[in-house]
């Protein structure tokens, strides 16, 4: 827990707010150009923090659509580690990216992410309230089949 202490210039004692600091998902990838629309998209997520992150509820828009983030597998879970990694993947993907194991696996109840991601579109991240906590806009056009990492 962060403790902020504010003080009071007019007058003579400080007081202290404990503030809970909490975990920071970022999104960290974005392949946008896939070679395969159909299965190759895919939005890579970070947990900066320092607490794990149960992403499943999250929504992300990239404009055009709003997407509900939920496991790729039916018993699988949405929690990423301190430090960890989520790959958000179209329900439809087909193995072709090699991921590694520590990382959770989520995608969202369409064939697509948002309405079929683009280099112009940008990526918002919205916590389970609703609250947007993350955005990313593509800073180049790396082509086809090239994902760009922030």
């Amino acid at each position: 827990m962060q403790v902020t202490i504010y003080c009071l210039l007019f007058c003579s004692f400080c007081f202290i707010i404990p503030q809970q600091v909490s975990a920071a998902i970022i999104i960290n990838e974005v392949m946008a150009n896939a070679l395969d629309e159909d299965t190759g998209e895919f939005i890579e997520l970070y947990n900066t923090g320092d607490e794990p992150v149960d992403v499943v509820g999250f929504t992300f828009t990239d404009g055009d659509a709003t997407d509900i983030i939920q496991p790729f597998q039916k018993d699988g879970k949405g929690i990423i580690p301190p430090k960890g990694y989520g790959v958000i993947l179209d329900s439809e993907y087909a193995g072709q990216y090699q991921i590694p194991d520590t990382a959770i696996l989520l995608t969202t109840k369409n064939t697509t992410l948002g309405d079929g991601l683009t280099n112009n579109d940008p990526i918002t991240l919205f916590d389970k309230a609703g609250k947007p906590i993350d955005t990313y806009s593509h800073p180049f056009n790396p082509g086809y089949g090239i994902s760009v990492e922030r």
